[in-house]
């Protein structure tokens, strides 16, 4: 999975090095890139390309710019990816966040979407699936689409190692439409590999080799060789699937060539397995080892446990089919050795079984000692003992039962106590809800209405005493209605019709509009996965919840903008409120009545709450709402 996550990356990063170098022709600009375009050609020699960026670095810093500054920090943050350095790659994005120009939205949209690999091969889906939709938003206010068809594609890789294939697949053909408008090949092919692989999953095999076709049948020059040895990869792992072996050999022995000519040595460990896996298949076990042993040479060459795991255990079967036993049992000590924590219970038996067939009589031979061990131990205990062992056995069982009664009957207090708490908790938050209901309608149904009709009673008085153009007049009309319209909307914020009628959405889009539009505040509401109508409890949860929040960005945040995010992933509702503000220290918060108001609310409904400084200075309030 790393390799396609390299091959995103790079066309990625490589197209941004373009298009800011056209930008100027200076001569400190054009050895600042040249410095970088030096260091990108060599990205594979992690150490003399960062050496590279130093220089470069350098060049910045004299002028001084930003965007250079900006571009330097992202080239060394990509540098430490390639090196598996995450740690380093974060903070060189931070940096680099730090320096790119307000209006830079190519480059911010490249952090993020560097940010989000970083946490990818990390397994923090939560946070790159944070980075991949930043990515995104920052990409779509460009008219750059690479940066809008690269985070679709790393989503669907995301969704791929979660195994939600059908979910990678709506992500995988939404960059490959975007990547068709480019007209640029390798990123088109990039776009066949992942889809064709994602329908080999899926067990759709005609679909999977109409993609992948597409990239064998390519002319050399559309292609790249690294692209094209996945594919054949894929059409073997196909044809394999449909047990046609010798078609797969066929198509891995096409992939290696490929991968020798780029010593792409993950793509040989991957590759090489696949064909022992193959080999061993058709029986020609000498083959198997032999292209297995291959796999465990370059697995070790890029550190991949996985390949080097699987080969051992062909060549373990491999000498268990030809008969030769010390060796099976040797390579079976190998992969369990290798496997270490990680060995499933069905391969563990597999080796004791393993074990026990080939060195039975050694086996027997123990059990019996035991057993006579066991004998002679067994007649030496006098009946004395004998009393005193059951004595102890009772005195254990009772404080067993004991220690199991008390704590049973602690839990039970605990939660009763927990239940009255919460009960007491709902039974406030209900009352509100019902209080503001009541409340909205009587100002609705009532008072707004009676002001409504003194305002038309008034103006026709006015009308008829030929006052209605005085400035006394209008005053009193203009003072009427704006009274009428602060009702109307205290009425709408204690419960809104959009609420009650329409949903979760077109309410936090009216409270957005009504709030940080006359705010002066730019904000952005996004959502997806959101196709029904929430439990009225979760949707009253989730409104009550934004608008603390939204009130505490107008009134002590000072930003200018804010982000609003609702989707749903894996049947858990979340909801994300950033902003660009001053920030605010939670551990000094936690008393405020607002903090208090959404942690009760989120308790009723087993939600939790996690707020951490934002990427833009401001605050990221994350909420974690179970369907």
């Amino acid at each position: 999975m790393k390799i396609k996550l390299f091959l995103i990356l790079g066309v990625f990063f490589f197209l941004g090095f373009k298009s800011y170098a056209q930008k100027n022709v200076r001569n400190d600009s054009v050895e600042f890139y040249r410095i970088i375009k030096n260091a990108w050609e060599i990205k594979d020699d992690y150490k003399n390309a960062l050496q590279l960026v130093s220089e470069a670095k350098k060049i910045a810093f004299k002028k001084p710019d930003s965007l250079w500054l900006a571009q330097a920090n992202y080239y060394e943050a990509i540098f430490y990816y390639y090196a598996g350095e995450y740690q380093k790659t974060l903070k060189k994005c931070d940096t680099a966040k730090v320096w790119y120009p307000h209006k830079d939205n190519y480059g911010k949209a490249s952090v993020h979407n560097l940010k989000g690999l970083v946490y990818t091969n990390t397994d923090n889906y939560i946070d790159a699936i944070n980075e991949y939709q930043s990515s995104l938003f920052f990409a779509e206010k460009t008219d750059n689409l690479y940066a809008i068809s690269n985070p679709n594609h790393n989503i669907g890789i995301l969704y791929q190692n979660l195994k939600q294939y059908n979910e990678a697949l709506k992500y995988f053909l939404k960059a490959l439409e975007v990547r068709n408008k480019i007209k640029d090949s390798a990123v088109i092919y990039q776009s066949y590999l992942s889809v064709g692989g994602v329908y080999n999953l899926l067990k759709v095999k005609d679909s999977a080799r109409f993609y992948l076709n597409k990239i064998t049948n390519s002319g050399n020059k559309e292609a790249d060789f690294r692209t094209k040895g996945f594919a054949y990869n894929n059409i073997g792992l196909v044809f394999r699937e449909e047990n046609n072996s010798k078609k797969a050999i066929e198509n891995f022995n096409i992939a290696v060539d490929f991968h020798l000519k780029l010593e792409n040595d993950l793509g040989l460990a991957e590759t090489y397995k696949n064909l022992a896996e193959a080999n061993q298949t058709e029986k020609e076990y000498k083959k198997s080892n032999y292209f297995a042993k291959k796999a465990i040479f370059y697995a070790k060459k890029v550190e991949t446990r996985e390949e080097v795991v699987d080969a051992y255990e062909i060549i373990a079967q491999n000498y268990d089919f030809l008969n030769k036993k010390d060796s099976a049992l040797y390579f079976y000590n190998q992969f369990i050795i290798q496997k270490d924590s990680l060995i499933d219970e069905t391969k563990a038996k597999k080796f004791a079984e393993l074990q026990i067939k080939y060195d039975f009589k050694e086996k027997e031979t123990e059990l019996l000692k035991t057993r006579t061990e066991k004998a002679e131990t067994e007649l030496a205990l006098s009946k004395t003992q004998n009393w005193i062992y059951i004595l102890l056995t009772f005195l254990a069982i009772a404080a067993g039962i004991f220690f199991a009664i008390s704590q049973r009957t602690k839990r039970k207090n605990q939660e009763a106590i927990l239940k009255q708490k919460e009960l007491g908790f709902k039974a406030i938050i209900e009352a509100q809800e019902e209080e503001r209901s009541k409340i909205a309608r009587e100002l609705h149904d009532g008072v707004v209405q009676q002001i409504g009709s003194i305002i038309l009673k008034s103006r026709n008085l006015f009308s008829k005493k030929n006052v209605i153009d005085e400035k006394k007049s209008n005053e009193l009309l203009d003072s009427l209605e704006n009274s009428n319209q602060e009702l109307r909307n205290i009425s709408h914020q204690m419960m809104p019709r959009a609420l009650k009628e329409l949903g979760i959405i077109p309410a936090l889009s009216d409270l957005l509009v009504s709030s940080l539009g006359f705010a002066d505040i730019h904000y952005n509401l996004e959502h997806f996965n959101i196709n029904a109508r929430l439990p009225q409890k979760i949707e009253v949860t989730i409104y009550r919840i934004t608008q603390e929040l939204i009130n505490n960005i107008i009134k002590h945040s000072k930003a200018t903008e804010v982000s609003v995010q609702l989707f749903n992933s894996n049947n858990n509702i979340i909801l994300i409120v950033e902003d660009n503000g001053v920030g605010f220290v939670v551990k000094n918060s936690k008393k405020g009545i607002g903090l208090l108001n959404i942690s009760s609310r989120l308790d009723l409904v087993n939600g939790n709450v996690n707020f951490e400084p934002s990427t833009k200075s401001g605050t990221l309030v994350t909420i974690k709402i179970p369907l």
